[in-house]
């Protein structure tokens, strides 16, 4: 078992921000290299480190964005797109706004997880809004997610969005039981740090810039049809 240990290569730790209180950057940056440097010596072929965090505020943020499309102050179809709403509308045999009151009170109470059919349903919509709101809102320049926030400020990518990731009703509630990998590369922590705190510039891959990039594209079209 020992040899077998040495091999190990990948460390997924639960929420550092959590551990840390979302502490500044200087601490933060600090903790997160002993962390890894501890580890290093006892696993010296280790070299890939990441988090496996949490997104409060998801769901709220979603609700308030719902809610302003019941309200129209949003436009419709910005969220779900026509044929998302449609089959919810085949499934609870709603008109179109009843749909977003429905969809609303579902994710109030979490019951949306219950079923298999909203599940598959859910699913592409909530990633790509967990992407829009990970990467695009933005509180002075910088991500709105507190979370997301202390580890790009400390030179994480936000990695991947992790489907039903903490269905415990503390997840569903929090972020509609979604979670993020951000992922430390040690060469490039603080290069990414600076760009982030600087620029702004949020280092992500494919898999975020694709989720965000169909939710631009629905947005596009939607402002085309105006």
């Amino acid at each position: 078992m020992a040899n077998t240990d040495k091999n190990i290569n990948s460390a997924i730790n639960d929420d550092l921000s959590i551990n840390l209180g979302l502490q500044g950057v200087d601490l933060g940056n600090y903790l997160i290299k002993q962390v890894v440097k501890h580890l290093q010596a006892e696993f010296p072929k280790m070299h890939q480190f990441s988090s496996l965090s949490p997104i409060p505020g998801f769901r709220e943020w979603l609700l308030g964005e719902i809610h302003k499309e019941i309200k129209g102050d949003n436009p419709k179809g910005l969220l779900f797109t026509h044929s998302e709403l449609r089959t919810i509308m085949e499934i609870f045999k709603r008109s179109d706004r009843s749909t977003m009151e429905e969809l609303r009170r579902l994710f109030i109470t979490n019951d949306w997880s219950q079923s298999s059919k909203m599940l598959r349903l859910l699913e592409r919509p909530l990633l790509r809004l967990c992407a829009r709101y990970l990467y695009s809102e933005k509180r002075r320049g910088h991500a709105l997610n507190p979370v997301a926030n202390f580890h790009l400020r400390n030179g994480a990518v936000l990695w991947r969005i992790n489907w039903l990731g903490d269905v415990s009703p503390r997840g569903l509630t929090a972020s509609c039981g979604l979670m993020v990998n951000y992922r430390y590369f040690l060469d490039n922590t603080d290069w990414n740090s600076r760009r982030y705190m600087e620029e702004h510039h949020i280092e992500t891959t494919q898999q975020v810039l694709d989720l965000v990039a169909e939710y631009n594209q629905i947005y596009t079209a939607h402002l085309s049809n105006l």
